[in-house]
């Protein structure tokens, strides 16, 4: 500093010339100095400090002269000198500081030169223009300047280097208006109108300035109104100048397209900002003036309209549809008017008419809701704007679709009109270009109740949007929320997708859905009910041109009239167009059209029922008797308002009376279904109006129309035919006389009116018909056996069976009496139990256990207390006592025969025992008979074994073969208590040290092998292993033949006498017990069910046949099959009739013994032999009858063993392999029905089966992929059934089939498997059932099994697609309200952070779960999707849940297509929609600063691939990743853009510094 200290000295000599030769010394000297003394020292650069500090005029200006020659001969670093400079200007006197922001200005342009244009700062901070802005508000001015200056001097470098540099500060200086007084404005103004005019001065190199404006114009505000107009202002700014350099360059006579596209961007982006989602308040009126200007300036040089100006064209169209003001919407039309002259003035020059789908197309509908405005120029406007568009659509119409071509390549970057118009082409070409597209909107048909929405096939977006527009009507009708999401596209939305879908109604395919959406919405929006009446009216006019090809949809446009009458305000606008159609002149069709209208009218609103009643007046019949057209549209009429509203019908009684009088059988036909309307709803009597038109009945044997609505008239006679028996008679021959016409069947048309006929006989009571026709029954069954149309076979079907059940009600019932004795001996034996068992001689019961067991009364005297729970526990400890007593007195003395008579004994005992019991139990405990008779026996049994374990070996002999004769009395359907005794008495069996319990146990096992249940071969392969012994059988007694009558009565007198007394016990006790043998033989009947609902004896099925009549029905269709002579030729014919008369016997309570086994095995086989051509009327898929084999087996299973066998074999797996596949299927859906027939064991084999056979069909090549799902299918919905039907007695099975489920569940098609497109309709039904199905299992079980194991997605792509299923089942199982919603949240990080390919169908199921949930957890998944993605390895993935999750809940959802690229371009609207509703505005600050973090991730990330630089990155994004990174920096850029405003001012100067191509 002291080198320096002199010269510094000099400085402040007052002397201006003295202080400039010091200052000029003082830099010199740095000039030549040593490093240690030079500009880059300490001394140096205080040095330099102290001149530039000074206060003194002429030593800054001197020190900032030599300051910059410094720069210029590199005797100082630029960036050094830089800093001096703005160092200085930030402390400088206010008057010093031009020169210093010139001197910066010039440093900066030395420096832009050395670098040859390509100086770039690191950050917005950096740059010396934005410093100098920063500084101080004095350097505005100066600073203006400066820029132009830079801009002239460098524009030899290139002007898009120049752009490229100054677009910071640009950026800068207009977002930090928004943080700063309004003042700032007035700088951003003159520099852009700076920038603007010097355009003028360099056209040749204009347009990269206009590039460079165009694009800062995105970061303006429009917040507020004072914003927007300042906006304006300075687009017009832009605008004239551009316009200026226009005229310039075609005055030069140069090549201007790339101007023209220049001026395409700027109007494109002053446009967006306008239409997009986010845009304030401010008028559009002069933005669209200005632009206006704009290009008729151009068609004034000439120049010819552009096709990149069809956005434009969009744009307005989506002004148009959300303008309100009269101003505003007049100067739209105008322009729109203006480009669409000059483009057809163009497209004629150069020969392109219409082969694009035009974007004009989106605006009709808007101008036809205009045509009823009361402003004259309004009106004026739109008429002369739609004679335009109408010449388009009619030309549209008559163009093929083939000719028309498809518009390609949207921007990646989506606008709202943009998404309008891909949507329009999307459903014009969809048949053409591509395959049918799932729509957003089919996130909003999903009902919490719904767990897949299109088993039928893909539904159209027309289609869909009636859905919704019709579903909301209904929740407001009913009071019910409407979500605000569909609040907003309510109010917002309407005429926009008016425009898609009036466009859509010329349409050669899916006009009519497009009409019906129409006629939807209209119900929905009143504010759209005259646009849609005027719509009627043109495109009426199109449709009816002679040369229009469309003519057939006239009737469909004009039935959208009536659905405007839902609004109540629309009836007279709606009648008036419809009341000039029914002039006496009017042509018959219109008129016949018209009376439709006005009926459809009235369906929609009871207020149209006066003009109505009016055009159907009885005398109008005659009026019109020439026109048949018209008369039958009256009729219809008249019918329709008779089905719809009875009491109104009843107001039109004449007119029908007048239908039912006419001659033409058609009319008279619509007349009786009138009458048949009404009398179902009860308002007129039959028998009444029957007395009336019983004589216009007639002709109904030569026209069936006729008979089929004469029968549909006389069912209603079976109501009161008992109380009009005359009446009644003739009306069942009437219907009887149809349904026996002897006219073909060939004929559909007498097959319905057979149909109507026997449909019409079931409404009428059996017996009634009976007394009324002759042999009824018997033709009935001969009918059926002879049909052979499908339709009037299952009429007949339905009538045979209520024969049946009619049968069965009125059957001769078997009545127990108590016997007469009729002999001595019977009297004997009547008595035996008094004398030998009175109340005096109880003792009896120890003294004759045999006697005792077989005539003992061992009844509960407490009779209070019945049915009660200690009325149980009386009961049954009174017979445990009683079974403890008796077994202790009976000695079996290892005598064989004599455990053979105890045995049987015993059955008399424990029958008694059980009735007992079941009589005791709770009603409460179970109104099931059969499960009443399990509790009973289960706790005999355990009482059983208890006592036998702990009895002496003399009781315990006795108490084994008593377990014995309970198994023996048990029905089949006590399988288990079978079982468990069976394996009670095998483990006996082995006990060696105790042979008392080995014999006796081995008896009884004997007898209950016999009769263990058909399907426990395990139990039976056991027992038998344990025993080889032969079976005993008892002979009855042999009283039966008249000559040892006498002898026997002798003999018994004597038995009887020892039995009362006698001196030797032992005789006494074997003489009481042969006699109660005799009585009990003779006494008692073996059934097979008595009326507490035991089964005496377990092979009691073959008694069933009792109580079935020789003649009656089941009898003798049972007979019929039984000998069905299926020899030679058949056909489908007879297969339909076996069919039928199978399922007729399915529900028949009973069947005669027969052995129905060999009958069903006959009938499965003789489907495969039918041979020759099928009956044409016979519709029958093939496998029909052995279905019906199968269906009936497992009806009758339970009575009939070898149907139960049958059902044995053909699951078991080595047969089940070979059958076909709908048999199997058939099994596979009865699962349930086999668990019911099944053993423990013989189930337990079962799963084991279904679980190996489904793993191995998969690899089976046998199925095709179609088949191999049915049977999956079919899997699934039989353990629905299994699992619905479960109890708490179930829990052993139901780990089996939860173990089958785990098989089934990793057999599901996977969303990313290559099969997974063609089989996608499939996969859709597979999954809703296995969701079904799921939904039924153990809640513990589920959440274990379908829980999901944080791997890292990448360590095996098995594992990562099981993870996705269990994704996708835990969404649809909260949607369904299985599992809560919780329990999705757990794997959100996991589901996020997953690889794209795989995870897209598990992404739409989240979403269609959420759209159910409340709104804070939709914004809470919001948030945590969009801080995920600033960490995950997939961003793709969490962008793409962001896209689809606020492209579901924005009101822009209708216009959306569900497609992996689409969802990613729309984020900018999507995201800019959501977060602007209040509801979403509470998470948007938060929401947009994790996007700009997870933008700049990407950035870096992009920034480095596109560099080449392979160095590993910081990122940490997957490699597959790599394609995407382009597409998700534009999407992701611009949609912070869209989003700016929810950004602080450094956040947002980081958003626009990044350079995005």
């Amino acid at each position: 500093m002291d080198s320096y200290a002199s010269l510094l000295e000099k400085i402040r000599v007052p002397q201006p010339s003295l202080q400039k030769f010091a200052v000029i010394s003082i830099f010199s000297k740095l000039r030549t100095a040593p490093v240690h003394l030079g500009p880059d020292s300490e001394p140096g650069s205080q040095a330099i400090s102290q001149c530039l500090q000074s206060s003194s005029p002429a030593v800054v200006d001197q020190s900032v002269r030599e300051l910059c020659r410094l720069v210029l001969d590199s005797n100082l670093d630029l960036s050094r000198a830089l800093l001096e400079l703005q160092s200085a200007l930030e402390g400088s006197d206010p008057k010093f500081v031009p020169l210093f922001v010139k001197s910066l200005g010039f440093i900066v342009r030395v420096g832009f030169e050395r670098s040859n244009g390509s100086w770039k700062p690191e950050s917005y901070e950096d740059h010396p223009f934005i410093k100098i802005l920063s500084s101080r508000r004095e350097v505005e001015s100066e600073l203006l300047n400066q820029i132009l200056l830079f801009m002239a001097k460098n524009k030899g470098l290139g002007m898009l280097e120049v752009c490229e540099f100054l677009r910071p500060f640009l950026n800068f200086s207009i977002i930090r208006i928004t943080f700063s007084d309004s003042s700032l404005f007035l700088f951003v103004r003159q520099l852009i109108s700076s920038m603007a005019s010097f355009c003028c001065s360099i056209p040749n190199e204009a347009m990269p300035v206009f590039r460079l404006l165009i694009n800062c114009l995105r970061y303006f505000p429009l917040k507020s109104l004072e914003e927007t107009q300042n906006f304006n202002q300075v687009a017009a700014l832009v605008i004239d100048s551009f316009t200026v350099v226009l005229r310039q360059l075609v005055g030069k006579g140069l090549v201007i397209t790339e101007a023209q596209l220049c001026g395409v961007e700027l109007i494109d982006n002053l446009l967006s900002l306008y239409t997009s989602p986010s845009k304030q308040s401010g008028g559009t009126e002069p933005i669209v003036e200005l632009l206006k200007h704009m290009l008729t300036a151009q068609k004034d040089l000439a120049l010819q309209y552009m096709p990149e100006l069809s956005s434009v064209i969009l744009s307005l169209s989506v002004l148009l549809v959300e303008s309100e003001l009269e101003h505003e919407q007049l100067s739209i039309l105008k322009f729109l008017h203006f480009l669409l002259k000059w483009k057809s003035e163009t497209e004629y020059v150069v020969g392109e008419a219409e082969y694009f789908l035009s974007e004009e197309l989106l605006v009709i509908f808007p101008i036809i809701s205009l045509i009823s405005s009361p402003s004259k120029s309004l009106k004026g406007a739109a008429n002369d704007l739609l004679v335009l568009l109408e010449r388009l659509l009619v030309k549209l119409s008559m163009t093929p679709k083939i000719e028309l071509a498809k518009k390609k390549g949207y921007p990646c970057i989506s606008r709202p009109e943009l998404i309008a118009h891909r949507l329009l082409q999307h459903l014009w070409f969809q048949d053409q270009f591509s395959l049918s597209s799932s729509f957003f909107l089919s996130f909003a048909s999903v009902r919490e109740a719904d767990v897949e929405e299109m088993h039928g096939g893909p539904r159209s977006w027309a289609y869909q949007l009636k859905e919704l527009a019709l579903w909301i009507v209904e929740r407001r009708k009913s009071g019910l929320p409407v979500p605000r999401s569909h609040e907003i596209f309510v109010t917002e939305m309407p005429l926009l997708l008016g425009a898609i879908a009036a466009v859509l109604v010329i349409h050669p395919s899916i006009g009519s859905a497009a009409i019906d959406a129409l006629a939807s919405m209209g119900i929905m929006d009143p504010k759209l009910g005259v646009p849609l009446s005027l719509a009627v009216l043109f495109f009426n006019n199109i449709f009816t041109r002679k040369d229009g090809v469309y003519q057939n949809m006239v009737p469909k446009l004009l039935g959208l009239l009536p659905s405007l009458a839902s609004q109540s305000g629309m009836i007279p606008l709606v009648v008036q167009i419809i009341l000039p159609m029914l002039h006496k002149d009017a042509r018959p069709v219109l008129y016949a059209t018209a009376t439709r209208l006005l009926c459809q009218t009235w369906e929609m609103n009871d207020r149209a029922f006066g003009n109505l009643q009016r055009v159907l007046h009885p005398k109008a019949f005659s009026e019109f008797m020439s026109e048949r057209n018209i008369c039958i549209s009256m009729a219809v009429s008249i019918r329709d308002v008779c089905r719809k509203n009875p009491d109104r019908g009843v107001d039109l009684i004449l007119s029908v009376s007048a239908c039912i009088e006419s001659t033409d059988p058609t009319i008279q036909a619509l007349g009786f279904q009138s009458l048949a309307h009404l009398c179902e709803a009860d308002v007129i009597d039959f028998y009444t109006a029957w007395d009336v038109i019983a004589k216009y009945v007639r002709g109904y044997h030569e026209d069936p129309v006729l008979a089929y609505s004469v029968c549909l008239l006389l069912r209603w006679g079976a109501m009161d035919a008992d109380a009009y028996p005359e009446a009644s008679r003739e009306v069942l021959k009437i219907v009887w006389g149809v349904g026996c016409s002897l006219q073909a069947d060939t004929n559909l048309q007498w097959a319905k009116a057979k149909t109507s006929a026997f449909e019409a006989l079931t409404n009428y009571e059996i017996p009634s018909i009976m007394k009324n026709i002759s042999n009824f029954k018997q033709t009935v069954m001969d009918l059926l056996l002879s049909e052979t149309n499908s339709d009037v076979l299952k009429a007949l079907e339905g009538l045979q069976i209520k024969i049946i059940g009619h049968e069965h009600s009125t059957r001769r019932r078997f009545v127990k009496e108590k016997k007469v004795p009729a002999s001595k001996i019977e009297k004997l034996l009547d008595v035996f139990p008094q004398v030998m068992f009175s109340s005096g001689k109880r003792s009896n019961d120890g003294k004759l256990p045999g006697a005792a067991l077989l005539c003992g009364s061992f009844a509960s005297n407490n009779s209070r207390s019945q049915g009660t729970s200690r009325g149980l526990q009386d009961s049954h400890s009174g017979y445990e006592d009683m079974m403890v007593q008796l077994a202790t007195s009976l000695q079996l003395s290892r005598n064989i025969f004599v455990a053979l008579l105890s045995l049987q004994s015993w059955k008399a005992f424990v029958r008694r025992w059980m009735r007992a019991n079941i009589l005791s139990i709770d009603s409460k405990v179970s109104a099931i008979v059969s499960d009443k008779t399990s509790k009973a026996a289960n706790d005999i049994l355990k009482s059983m074994m208890r006592v036998a374990e702990e009895s002496i070996p003399r009781s315990a002999e006795n108490i084994a073969l008593a377990i014995g004769a309970l198994c023996a009395v048990l029905p089949p359907s006590a399988h288990t208590i079978k079982s468990t005794a069976s394996k009670f008495l095998l483990g006996w069996l082995f006990q060696y040290e105790h042979e008392h319990r080995q014999w006796s146990a081995a008896m009884s096992l004997g007898l209950i092998t016999s009769s263990l249940h058909v399907t426990d071969h395990k139990q039976k392969f056991q027992n038998i292993n344990g025993l080889l012994e032969e079976n005993s059988y008892i002979s009855g007694p042999i009283l039966t033949d008249p000559v040892c009558e006498e002898h026997s009565t002798s003999l018994i007198q004597e038995i009887f006498l020892v039995a009362q007394n006698s001196d030797d016990h032992q005789l006494q006790q074997y003489a009481a017990w042969a006699v109660s043998f005799l009585r009990h033989r003779l006494w008692s009947r073996e059934i097979s069910n008595s009326a507490d609902g035991t089964q005496t004896e377990s092979s009691a099925s073959k008694y069933v046949s009792r109580g079935v009549s020789e003649d009656s029905a089941v009898m003798k269709l049972s007979l019929w099959l039984k000998s069905f002579n299926h020899s030679g030729t058949g056909s489908n014919a007879h297969i339909s009739t076996v069919a039928a008369v199978l399922r007729c016997l399915s529900l028949a309570p009973r069947l005669p013994t027969l052995d129905w086994g060999a009958i069903v095995r006959r009938f499965m086989r003789y489907e495969a032999q039918v041979s020759g051509s099928p009956v044409p009327d016979v519709a029958l898929k093939e496998g029909t009858l052995r279905e019906e084999c199968l269906q009936f087996a497992l009806v009758h299973a339970q009575q009939f063993d070898a149907l139960l066998t049958f059902l044995d074999e053909l699951s078991d797996l080595s047969r089940f392999r070979t059958l076909e596949l709908s048999l199997q299927s058939c099994l596979l859906r009865h699962l349930a029905d086999l668990i019911k027939l099944f053993s423990g064991s013989r189930l337990e084999k079962l799963f084991d089966d279904v679980s190996n056979y489904l793993s191995s069909v998969t690899s089976d090549q046998v199925f095709n992929l179609k088949q191999k799902s049915s049977l999956r299918i079919s899997c699934w919905k039989g353990f629905y059934q299994c699992l619905d039907e479960a109890s708490l007695d179930s829990l052993e099975y139901i780990k089996n089939i939860e173990r089958c489920i785990e098989v089934l569940f990793s057999l599901l098609l996977t969303p990313q498997s290559p099969t997974f497109m063609e089989a996608n309709q499939l996969n859709s039904v597979e999954w809703s059932e296995a969701v079904k199905c799921l939904s039924k299992a153990r809640h513990g079980w589920l959440l274990d099994f379908l829980q999901v194991s944080h791997l890292y997605p990448g360590q095996g792509d098995i594992q990562f697609v099981e993870v996705l299923k269990k994704i996708q089942a835990k969404a649809k199982l909260v949607r369904i309200g299985s599992i809560p919603l919780t329990e999705l949240g757990k794997i959100k990080s996991y589901l996020l952070n997953s690889k794209s390919p795989g995870t897209w169908s598990v992404l739409l199921e989240v979403v269609a779960t959420l759209q159910h949930s409340d709104g804070n957890v939709k914004r809470q998944w919001l948030v945590d999707a969009v801080e995920i993605s600033c960490v995950s390895s997939y961003p793709s993935t969490a962008l793409q849940f962001i896209g689809l999750l606020s492209g579901s809940c924005c009101k822009y959802m209708p216009l959306l297509i569900l497609d992996q690229s689409y969802i990613l371009n729309d984020l900018p609207v999507t995201l800019t929609s959501l977060l602007s509703e209040p509801n979403w505005e509470v998470i948007a600050e938060t929401f947009t600063s994790y996007l700009l973090t997870s933008t700049e991730r990407i950035y870096n990330w992009a920034s480095k691939l596109s560099s080449g630089d392979d160095t590993h990155s910081s990122q940490h994004i997957d490699d597959s990743e790599n394609d995407m990174a382009s597409v998700l920096l534009r999407v992701m850029h611009h949609a912070c853009i869209s989003l700016k405003d929810y950004l602080p001012l450094e956040k947002q100067l980081r958003l626009a510094n990044m350079v995005v191509v």
